[in-house]
Order: C-alpha cells, then sequence, then structure tokens
C-alpha cells in the first residue's frame, strides 16, 4: 500500500462549487477544518476569499488559467484538485483509470470484475460519484476504482494509486488544453501511470487475489467466450483489446 501523504494546513478555499467542490467542503466542514468556496458561476471569482487561505482545492471544471488559481500559486499556496484531496485522505487500495477513450467502460469492467470476485469494490470519479464522497464511508478492505480525466490529473502533486491504466492518448479537449505539447507532457507526467512500474512480485494485494479469481469471472462473461486474463490486458478469442 502506497502511503498516503497528509494535507496540506489551512484554512482551505475550495475553487468550482459543483459536485466534486462540494463534496470536498463536506469533507472539511466534517473535518473541523476552516474552509471557503467560490465559484465563478456564483460571482466569486474566489480572490478576496484566497486572504483568508493557506491551501486551495481545485474543481476538475476550474481552469488551471482562472485568475485565483493563477495568484494561489503566484504567491506559492498549495492547489491540490478533487482527486488528489479524496486520494490522501481515503487510504483503501486504489486504481485509477485514465485515458482519452474508454475509460467509463475499463472503470466499470474493472468493478465488475471485483464484484464477481465476490471482492469489496467502489467505483467513483468521472464515472458517477465524487470521489470525494466516500472518505471516511468505506470498509478497509474495499478496493477504489476511479476514472479520472485529464482535467482531474492536470492538479495531482503526488498522486500514486496501487494500480493504474492508461489506455490511450489523443488530442481532445483542445478549448481548455490548447494543441501545445507542453500540456500533453505535463498530464502524462502526472498521470497515475507511474503508479505500474512495480514489478509483477510486488503487485498490491488487491491485484494479487483479484487475478485468480478474476480469471472465473472474466471467463463467464456473457458474451466474452475465451476471454483470458493477463496483466494489463484482456484477450477475447484471441484478439487482443488493449
Amino acid at each position: 500500500m502506497n502511503p498516503r501523504p497528509p494535507l496540506p494546513g489551512g484554512p482551505y478555499l475550495v475553487v468550482g462549487l459543483a459536485r466534486s467542490g462540494l463534496a470536498v467542503l463536506q469533507v472539511l466542514g466534517a473535518r473541523g477544518e476552516r474552509a471557503e468556496g467560490a465559484d465563478a458561476k456564483l460571482g466569486s471569482d474566489g480572490l478576496a476569499e484566497l486572504e483568508h487561505a493557506r491551501a486551495v482545492v481545485k474543481s476538475p471544471g476550474v481552469p488551471a488559467e482562472a485568475p485565483v488559481i493563477a495568484e494561489a500559486r503566484a504567491r506559492g499556496i498549495p492547489v491540490l484538485g478533487e482527486v488528489e484531496f479524496a486520494w490522501r485522505l481515503i487510504p483503501n487500495e486504489f486504481i485509477a483509470v485514465t485515458g482519452t477513450n474508454g475509460k467509463t467502460t475499463t472503470t466499470e469492467l474493472i468493478g465488475h470484475i471485483h464484484r464477481e470476485a465476490g471482492l469489496p469494490v467502489t467505483v467513483a470519479g468521472n464515472v458517477g460519484t465524487a470521489l470525494s464522497t466516500y472518505v471516511d464511508e468505506l470498509a478497509t478492505a474495499a478496493v477504489v476504482v476511479c476514472e479520472v480525466s485529464s482535467f482531474r490529473l492536470e492538479d495531482t502533486v503526488l498522486f500514486a494509486p496501487e494500480g493504474a491504466v492508461l489506455l490511450n492518448l489523443q488530442p481532445d479537449h483542445l478549448d481548455r488544453t490548447g494543441p501545445s505539447r507542453t500540456t500533453v507532457r505535463r498530464n502524462c507526467a502526472s498521470s497515475p501511470t507511474r503508479a505500474t512500474t512495480t514489478s509483477p512480485s510486488r503487485r498490491s494485494g488487491s491485484a494479487s487475489r483479484t487475478s485468480a479469481a478474476a480469471r472465473g469471472a472474466c471467463a463467464s462473461a456473457p458474451g466474452r467466450p475465451g476471454r483470458r486474463w493477463s496483466s494489463g490486458r484482456a484477450s477475447c478469442g484471441g484478439t487482443t483489446s488493449r
């Protein structure tokens, strides 16, 4: 299990008050932390609230170029994305799924494999429920499978899940990221694929426990005759899907 780094000290400013931002505020409130929220769509750019903050948590829908985020970084104030914020507070084994296409399908498949194998699992992230919703809510044995988009990865700092999948990488969301190679390098560098460098002999307990049971679950999956389980890919009837 990868140790989780502590959160930076508060008070906190949560920027972006949609699903993810509200979940973060609820977690901070439950922990007795001082926190304020700001959302440009609600009439606050967050610059006034930044005067009281020692750390910022950014929702994935807020671009890095937003004035309050740029100002926080210029002042040396830590900025965390919602996924890293929640990951630091969730000690469970964690699998992150990213890539331009196929994230939701793959995330749901990994969750399905765990359930068919009789292993407790929670699916979160882009796929539906904000990850912060599960802070202090999960059984110790539960595995978290989280769909993480490039918007969520761009604010990671020390994010290092126990397992990860990078499906593919193609130009997308250019209205936000632009076509620059710098953006691609930044998102790749911050992606959870660095967690996959662990050798098979050092895999997390979940991966070890899952593999044997998953072979049976995959073999019995409807419409998938001849599926074979292997590290990093699934083969169906001789055709490999990466």
